[in-house]
């Protein structure tokens, strides 16, 4: 069997996870004894002391091979946005609780990491958006989303009206709740709540979904990766635009929100079983009674 080639690993926690310190020190003695050069993130070297492997987050995936996350789907999210366009793979330990993104429950988490650098792992190419936000023109704000880019009022129940045009062809106006723009991978989030198709997380479409639309009518709509997707806001007051669930930007009337994949795809690590079948299944109860 021939060795993965991830010899310097990275480890982030999520953040306010009390009570992980055993559990990052497990997995800090387990590599360790295998020779593996090691560094933590700020969250990481707090709860275990270990300020020698502390390493700046924005710097630990310019240093590592491989970047294990304890956490949940969100913490997996958020570390994939900060290694941005470097191709480093992550592997997922759930510490959450759906935990689409993370397959690797708490209890396994030896075994199944060590089945990993033994070679018996997969790495799936996740499709990334490029969010860009356009006022008068020019690009204020741009963005990155491994799940999806919603548009929606910040706060009250409000219905909203945008103009969207596909490949600048328009296709309609939505008066709904919001609109969610999703890759493959975000299909199991929000927009799997607002009535959207499961896609397949490695295939490579665009998914835009109304949320709760006025016109009964207006259903979701997959589209080729190709494609360009431009949103503009004809309603004012406090909407919002948010990126993953996690950051975002206030949004005037008569911005553009365009939407296209990313250049540089997420790279996630996989135990060889069970695969994405067998984790909807276990996710989603299917066939349970």
């Amino acid at each position: 069997m021939t060795p993965t080639p991830f010899q310097r690993i990275g480890i982030y926690l999520k953040p306010g996870h009390e009570g992980a310190a055993e559990a990052v020190s497990q997995l800090l003695a387990f590599l360790a004894a295998r020779g593996h050069a090691l560094a933590l993130d700020e969250e990481a070297a707090r709860q275990t002391g270990r300020d020698d492997l502390r390493m700046p987050g924005g710097e630990l995936p310019d240093r590592v091979d491989l970047a294990v996350v304890l956490g949940g789907d969100g913490t997996m999210l958020a570390v994939v946005r900060q290694i941005g366009p470097r191709p480093v793979p992550v592997v997922g330990v759930n510490f959450g609780s759906l935990g689409f993104l993370t397959e690797i429950s708490r209890e396994r988490m030896l075994p199944a990491l060590g089945g990993i650098l033994d070679g018996r792992y997969r790495i799936e190419e996740r499709m990334k958006l490029r969010v860009e936000v356009r006022r008068e023109g020019r690009v204020q704000e741009h963005f990155q989303a491994l799940n999806d880019a919603v548009i929606n009022y910040g706060a009250l129940a409000r219905i909203i009206e945008v103009e969207v045009s596909v490949d600048d062809r328009f296709l309609s106006l939505y008066r709904s709740d919001g609109l969610i723009v999703s890759t493959p991978t975000g299909s199991t989030a929000y927009a799997l709540s607002a009535g959207g198709p499961i896609l397949v997380p490695t295939s490579r479409n665009l998914l835009l979904a109304p949320i709760c639309p006025h016109t009964l009518t207006h259903r979701p709509l997959v589209l080729e990766n190709t494609s360009t997707i431009s949103i503009r806001l004809r309603s004012h007051g406090h909407v919002m635009l948010t990126v993953d669930g996690q950051t975002g930007v206030s949004l005037a009337e008569q911005d553009e929100v365009r939407v296209s994949q990313a250049d540089h795809p997420a790279r996630l690590v996989f135990p060889e079983d069970p695969g994405f079948f067998a984790v909807l299944r276990q996710k989603l109860k299917w066939g349970e009674r």
